[in-house]
């Protein structure tokens, strides 16, 4: 599981550092993506790293900060489940109508993010 973990964390790395040195190109990718795509991405996307979050927690460097990572993630994929689709659009295309420099904020926090799961998997 460490190694999810791992693998999530390179990918916020990445993700941030693309959407650090080109915003408009990364708001281009995420929208492109069809909504229900988009939906079914984020529900499922956020339950499966959610748990393996919970189940890597105990072998990582910081169980308990990994566990609560986890129960976040399992708890926002619920609610966008309840959200349905349509408010995900909707605020998929208001953060996407956010200036580039809160777009570059907001990929700064994605590497930190990335960053402190490379760092907690590896230990």
């Amino acid at each position: 599981m460490l190694t999810i973990v791992l693998i999530f964390g390179v990918y916020c790395i990445a993700a941030g550092l693309l959407g650090f040195a080109m915003p408009r190109r990364l708001v281009a990718m995420i929208t492109g993506v069809s909504p229900r795509t988009l939906y079914i991405g984020a529900v499922v996307g956020r339950l499966v790293f959610g748990a393996c979050l919970i189940a890597a927690s105990e072998q990582s460097r910081f169980p308990a900060t990994l566990y609560w990572f986890g129960v976040v993630m399992i708890v926002a994929a619920i609610l966008i489940l309840v959200a349905g689709p349509s408010r995900l659009v909707a605020l998929v295309r208001w953060w996407a109508n956010r200036s580039e420099m809160v777009l570059r904020i907001w990929c700064v926090v994605a590497v930190g993010i990335g960053v402190f799961f490379c760092y907690a998997a590896v230990g």
